[in-house]
């Protein structure tokens, strides 16, 4: 009997350990998917901070701050802010591209164009309504 309590001890033991060692594995989160590319949810969290106006050389912190805050675990790095910067970037690129996409696809579109000067400046500006 004190053979098979001993045994138990062991295993039980050999379990706490197994689970530390998941512990600490699960306490960090990659940001990449392949150790290059940004995996989509980690850019998907960008993009809202971005929206939301946080500060590009804020986005990495705050990001990691919440995720640490709500979760206990950390991202396993926080790229720079000129990374946020160029995630903003894209994100007009891809504006653009959703623009010209539905004016292409559109049957009926008026174009109007106006121009204005002001404080020795020309301002030009089109209006596109669908």
């Amino acid at each position: 009997m004190e053979h098979q309590h001993v045994t138990l001890k062991e295993q039980i033991d050999e379990m706490k350990c197994e689970n530390k060692d998941i512990d600490v594995h699960n306490s960090i989160i990659s940001t990449t998917q392949d150790g290059i590319t940004y995996s989509a949810g980690f850019r998907k969290a960008a993009y809202s901070c971005i929206e939301n106006q946080v500060l590009v050389a804020s986005i990495g912190l705050v990001m990691n701050v919440i995720l640490n805050g709500l979760t206990g675990v950390g991202l396993d790095f926080v790229p720079s802010p000129s990374t946020f910067s160029q995630m903003a970037y894209e994100m007009g690129v891809l504006d653009d591209i959703q623009v010209g996409e539905t004016v292409v696809k559109c049957d009926n579109l008026t174009s109007s164009w106006d121009a204005t000067d002001r404080k020795s400046t020309r301002l030009n500006s089109s209006h596109k309504g669908i």
